[in-house]
């Protein structure tokens, strides 16, 4: 167990099954498959998650970011968004030279979605000057996650319609909106994320959006306020 830390060794060790000559199991968080007479090693648990049903492996966005010229180093984190769906997060560190501004984070989401599925691509960059890390020097996996969330429960600036609007947008999309000129896609938006946000607007303002408005003409927040009544 862990030294002078049961609370440690409560939650890393479980009882094992009977057949097994052991006493105690370690729970060391890879995930494994059985094939035939070997295990093929899939990842660690603590980097997997579900994102609109589908598994997604963080560090495979990560592995991507990381290789792009822009990029000096990168963290990616799933965390709640305003709907409470998990949100693919992408911490960057840009390359000497490279400004952090939307162009960058336009061209880093183009990238990852060609090269990953839609669910692993990032609904929120966010530009730090170096990846946090613990004590270990493992990467701070909980202090991105906070603020993920903090980033992605920022209140919106404004009254008005235009409010209801952007929390239609950030319920639909799972990130408030930074930028009233950033495009659907590029703020993360995605196939189900459109429907829900078409599904809301035609709700609340009785305004019907065909999906390729989203998906095709990637419509900004801007554009979405000069469509509606």
């Amino acid at each position: 167990g862990y030294l002078n830390r049961p609370d440690l060794t409560e939650a890393a060790f479980v009882a094992a099954p009977a057949w097994c000559p052991v006493p105690r199991l370690y729970l060391t968080g890879d995930l494994v498959r059985r094939r035939g007479d070997a295990l093929e090693y899939l990842g660690r648990m603590d980097h997997q998650v579900k994102i609109r049903g589908q598994r997604v492996e963080l560090r495979e966005t990560e592995d991507v970011l990381r290789d792009l010229a822009p990029v000096r180093d990168a963290a990616v984190v799933a965390a709640p968004g305003p709907d409470g769906a998990a949100t693919v997060c992408a911490f960057v560190v840009p390359a000497p030279g490279t400004e952090a501004d939307e162009a960058l984070w336009r061209g880093l989401r183009d990238r990852v979605a060609a090269a990953l599925p839609e669910a692993f691509v990032p609904a929120l960059f966010t530009a730090v000057g170096a990846v946090p890390l613990t004590g270990s020097g493992k990467q701070d996996t909980k202090a991105l996650r906070a603020l993920a969330e903090e980033r992605l429960a920022a209140p919106v600036q404004g009254s008005g319609p235009a409010d209801d609007l952007a929390n239609c947008w950030a319920e639909a999309t799972g990130s408030l909106p930074d930028d009233e000129g950033r495009g659907f896609l590029d703020a993360g938006g995605h196939s189900l994320a459109a429907a829900r946000l078409a599904g809301r607007i035609l709700g609340r303002w009785g305004v019907r959006l065909p999906l390729s408005v989203f998906l095709r003409d990637n419509v900004s927040l801007a554009d979405l306020r000069a469509r509606l009544p």
